[in-house]
């Protein structure tokens, strides 16, 4: 089981547009702030992705799970300065990230979120 969650949305590190999810390439869904997807997968490997409509950027989480285990995996974005040619200024745009997180850490903060339905079931592992 894998579960992929997003807190409320903090204007200052998050964008206004919700991240696609995919495991092993397929569409889990849109991750809503303030919400996690529950994930079944098979024992293996498997590679989650997120990306936000207009990004350049794919955030990448390869995991490997074991019979009956468990991962948690928080959803956010980082600022990096850049210089836009353009206007020869400054600007902060954001990335997509996706941390590996521990239960005791994790538990709390997805009891918080609501539970999103996914637009797919169990996942096949990654070639």
């Amino acid at each position: 089981m894998i579960y992929v969650y997003v807190p409320k949305r903090d204007s200052k590190i998050h964008g206004r547009i919700p991240p696609t999810i995919k495991l092993n390439g397929n569409k889990v869904g849109l991750l809503k702030f303030n919400g996690h997807f529950a994930l079944k997968v098979t024992p293996g490997k498997h590679l989650l992705t997120a990306q936000v409509m207009g990004e350049v950027g794919l955030a990448k989480l390869k995991l490997s799970i074991g019979a009956g285990e468990v991962k948690y995996v928080l959803y956010s974005t980082g600022l990096i300065g850049g210089e836009i040619e353009y206007h020869s200024s400054s600007a902060m745009y954001s990335h997509s990230v996706l941390f590996s997180e521990v239960e005791s850490e994790a538990l709390p903060r997805i009891s918080k979120t609501k539970r999103l339905r996914n637009d797919v079931g169990a996942l096949p592992s990654a070639p």
